[in-house]
């Protein structure tokens, strides 16, 4: 069963596009991009984050869900229902294409336009779910504290209350901060470029890399509009994005009855679930495919997915 269901306009709104890096490529092209084996460790590690929170019957709602690359892991979790919501009308129609290709797919699928940074709640959907995702998007929330306000309180409202759960999938701003720092204190410029990923932060580098020595800890800057423009591959073209304020994040959460259960770099979790029965045979099956020099990551490749980090919250009223 698909349904759509168009909320308001906001697909069309630069300021409210965070999504908007998003380039629709075809499995055949997916498979042969230069960073296929960094999106593998994501979906790995996505995979297992899933695993560890979402049961067979379960219902889930993903925001800034784009194209829905998670499908085929909510199938294998044989979910029951769930809900995809995005600002771009143009990636859920490429979800339900996709959808609709599922083979006996185990759930519902729903999917909704609308800014999941702005007020959408008690519009469209009766039901309350157990899980809520928002992997790679959260961080264009803050932007402003009226934003990630905006997005707890939607959460809020569609989580079951005492056993909901949420899952995050966000820059690591406390790596992304080492590493402009670093670079600009070589090379004196704000354009760190890598083999994979450029960070372009002329804007962050008068209050994080020039203030009065040292720099200051992360804790005692702005929690929100510290802007910095993000590529990586052909997916993500100069997308504004800011810095994940972790304080902030933890506050805001708290005052929706959000409770902190576990928080790592992708990395982190990669190690501590490596040697995991599941954690093997999954790598065996998804990263050995396509690899190259005795199925080893490069360190660029490693660095790339040194940058992201996952928190999971639960909900407790």
């Amino acid at each position: 069963l698909l349904k759509i269901f168009i909320m308001n306009s906001m697909e069309t709104s630069p300021s409210n596009t965070y999504s908007k890096g998003d380039n629709i490529l075809s499995k055949e092209e997916r498979k042969n991009e230069d960073d296929i084996r960094i999106r593998k460790f994501n979906n790995w590690c996505k995979t297992l984050l899933l695993d560890g929170y979402a049961i067979e019957g379960d219902s889930l709602i993903d925001l800034g869900c784009g194209k829905c690359g998670d499908l085929q892991k909510w199938n294998s979790c044989k979910l029951k229902d769930v809900v995809g919501i995005d600002n771009q009308k143009v990636l859920l129609e490429e979800a339900e294409r996709r959808y609709e290709e599922l083979i006996s797919p185990s759930f519902s699928f729903h999917t909704c336009v609308s800014d999941c940074f702005g007020s959408f709640h008690a519009q469209v959907f009766k039901s309350m779910y157990d899980v809520c995702t928002c992997l790679f998007a959260l961080q264009y929330a803050f932007e402003s504290e009226t934003k990630l306000d905006n997005f707890f309180s939607n959460v809020g409202f569609y989580l079951k209350p005492s056993t909901g759960k949420l899952l995050l999938i966000v820059p690591d701003s406390n790596v992304i901060v080492k590493k402009i720092r670093e670079h600009y204190k070589r090379h004196r410029n704000s354009l760190l470029k890598t083999e994979f990923y450029t960070i372009e932060f002329s804007s962050l580098v008068e209050e994080f890399c020039i203030s009065s020595p040292p720099p200051p800890p992360l804790q005692q800057l702005k929690s929100y509009g510290n802007r910095y423009t993000f590529s990586f591959g052909k997916a993500v073209q100069e997308v504004d994005e800011y810095l994940v304020c972790e304080d902030a994040l933890i506050k805001v959460a708290n005052k929706y009855g959000f409770t902190l259960s576990g928080a790592e770099n992708l990395t982190h979790f990669y190690d501590q679930q490596k040697e995991t029965e599941k954690g093997k045979f999954l790598w065996s099956r998804m990263m050995q495919r396509n690899m190259d020099s005795g199925g080893d990551i490069t360190s660029s490749e490693w660095d790339a997915c040194y940058l992201y980090k996952m928190f999971v919250f639960e909900i407790s009223k």
